[in-house]
């Protein structure tokens, strides 16, 4: 990922990636020509901690027998997390990455994960597990309002929070606008998927049902980006069509252009921001150099910006600042 992220226009920030390269190639390919400068290629892995019986119980009809105690998960908890998947970018269509280049865009890709989490164990697990580090973004699906509360605490690796918006039950934490509101505030943006509400009227109802209740919760869009979820080409729609669907759930048209925009910008933003920020440092020194009550808070601040790691930060974040104003602007 680059270092600055310039040049940004509109974002797909979930292209379904099955281990089909040539699907995930046309998919890039098609977004990019409907106008798209970056996208994200999204591997979908459920709830890698569920075990292969319960598996099994869930798509059976009979009860489930009692379980053991006991289960091994079918694989090992190192093996959960797969590699990220990029494409090839000498593989797509030079005429179409020519059309960005001459309106000033610069095509970039992005990889993230999505999970099922459905407990802090599950949580602790992922947070310490080394390969979910190599991955651009990371998104969770929860259900109940015990595991968003707990995004809200320990959600610092995670980027983004989504569900199914064409599921005939609604996630608890849905209804609870102060819990959502409490997420956004630590900087997790929540998605909403379009592709289920393409395909039949009550999928349709349920995506739009879901997309009000999600725009109140964060009262008006808040940290709220669309996304396809595309697994094949006919389910992806240009930024602007895209855009255009917040008229249905009751958003200024106009508005909609940043959820395709402006919010997957912040999203892409934060994500390079935590995996460059240092997220400590011991600096050592003799007691002459400590900062200390006598010097005046510019005095100690110049002692503080001698060290490497502080002043690494201190630019770090200016930029970040200056980025955040410049999409305000």
């Amino acid at each position: 990922m680059s270092n600055q992220i310039k040049n940004f226009r509109f974002a797909e920030l979930n292209l379904r990636h099955n281990g089909n390269t040539s699907n995930t190639l046309d998919l890039v390919n098609r977004a990019i020509r409907m106008g798209y400068d970056s996208v994200a290629i999204n591997i979908d892995i459920g709830d890698p901690f569920q075990t292969l019986a319960e598996r099994i119980d869930e798509g059976s009809e009979e009860p489930a027998k009692k379980k053991k105690k006991k289960q091994k998960s079918f694989q090992d908890e190192e093996e959960i997390i797969p590699d990220p998947f990029r494409i090839d970018e000498d593989k797509l269509n030079p005429t179409d990455l020519q059309r960005l280049k001459s309106d000033g865009k610069v095509f970039r890709q992005f990889t993230r994960i999505t999970m099922t989490l459905s407990n802090t164990t599950a949580v602790h697990k992922i947070m310490n597990n080394k390969k979910i580090k190599k991955f651009d973004l990371i998104a969770v699906r929860i259900q109940d309002q015990e595991m968003l509360t707990t995004m809200s605490r320990k959600g610092d690796f995670v980027d983004i929070i989504t569900f199914d918006p064409c599921a005939g039950q609604k996630p608890s934490w849905l209804y609870s606008s102060k819990l959502v509101q409490a997420v956004a505030s630590e900087g997790i943006s929540f998605e909403l998927t379009y592709s289920g509400g393409l395909t039949d009227s009550p999928s349709r109802r349920e995506f739009l049902s879901s997309a009000r209740l999600l725009m109140d919760a964060t009262k008006k869009g808040g940290n709220v980006f669309l996304s396809s979820g595309a697994r094949s080409l006919i389910q992806i729609r240009g930024p602007y069509d895209v855009s255009n669907l917040s008229s249905l759930f009751g958003m200024d048209p106009f508005y909609g252009i940043h959820f395709v925009s402006n919010d997957p910008k912040n999203i892409l933003l934060r994500c390079q921001a935590r995996r460059l920020t240092i997220k400590g440092g011991i600096h050592v020194s003799d007691l002459d150099h400590v900062p200390n009550r006598t010097k005046s808070s510019s005095e100690a601040l110049e002692d503080l910006l001698k060290v490497d790691e502080f002043r690494k930060q201190v630019k770090l974040q200016d930029e970040e600042n200056a980025q955040r104003m410049e999409v305000d602007s």
